[in-house]
């Protein structure tokens, strides 16, 4: 949707406006337009349905393990930071490292991270480079699954207090 008002607004506009990501200088642009459009209304309605299920199914699957993974979940609860590569953001992004195993993570975080790019997680020890391979809505929140690719100690270094 480019602004003359005769075009439709477009799919991934309206995932945006359901996940409360597009951007402030286009909402009241869509809003204004799906509420005269009938068909941009009903697809509207169809994205608030789809993220719902999706994320009621996030829910169903986290609540009754019926996910299959070739190795062992450990709980971690551990806040962290991400920080994305591919594309590259400067910015991190404050996140909670839900459970981790030998080849993956599970995280939460207030933003919608896309499906195949590469992150950064820096936790307290580690930090681990993973591809995203799974963004899920669970309330406000989204899940994020990551297949790792690499992992390294962190290196701690003690800097000598010169006031000494």
């Amino acid at each position: 949707m480019s602004g003359s008002g005769s075009e439709h607004v477009q799919e991934e506009d309206l995932k945006l406006l359901v996940r409360g990501r597009l951007p402030d200088d286009k909402t009241g642009v869509v809003w204004a337009h799906v509420s005269e459009c009938e068909l941009c209304n009903r697809n509207l309605d169809r994205a608030v349905e789809i993220t719902r299920q999706l994320a009621a199914l996030g829910q169903e699957l986290s609540a009754h393990g019926t996910e299959k993974r070739r190795e062992p979940r450990f709980p971690a609860n551990e806040v962290a930071s991400m920080q994305m590569y591919n594309p590259l953001i400067l910015d991190r992004s404050k996140i909670q490292v839900v459970n981790v195993s030998k080849n993956g993570l599970m995280l939460r975080t207030s933003e919608f991270v896309q499906v195949g790019i590469v992150v950064q997680i820096r936790l307290k020890a580690r930090f681990v480079v993973g591809e995203v391979r799974y963004c899920l809505p669970v309330g406000d929140l989204f899940q994020v699954g990551i297949q790792i690719q690499n992992s390294q100690r962190r290196r701690v270094v003690d800097v000598p207090d010169s006031r000494s």
